[in-house]
């Protein structure tokens, strides 16, 4: 979208893809563009508002994984050793008892 100088006036058109070609659509002008422009700029400030929010999310949700993964790993030694001490042995990534 954009406001564009024509004769000295102001005119607000609206841009949009129409195949291969880009195709401007006459929205208005006086009071029309002010309006507009502000509504598009506070569109792109709450776009940027959420991405920013879902960027924070995420690195909270990725934070939360490594720390689930470092326990995970923690408890699957202690498990291992555990067994080892109980007289178990890996065959085949199975868990079992040694014989005699």
């Amino acid at each position: 979208m954009g406001i564009e100088t024509r004769k000295g006036n102001l005119y607000y058109y609206k841009k949009r893809r129409v195949g291969q070609r880009v195709v401007s659509e006459y929205v208005g002008s006086g009071e029309v563009v002010q309006l507009a422009d502000r509504m598009v700029a506070l569109e792109r400030e709450r776009k940027q508002e959420l991405r920013e929010s879902l960027q924070a999310q995420q690195a909270s949700a990725d934070w939360i994984n490594s720390m689930v993964d470092k326990h995970s790993e923690t408890v699957d030694r202690i498990v291992e050793l555990h067994l080892l001490a109980l007289g178990y042995h890996k065959h085949n990534r199975q868990w079992r008892r040694i014989r005699g």
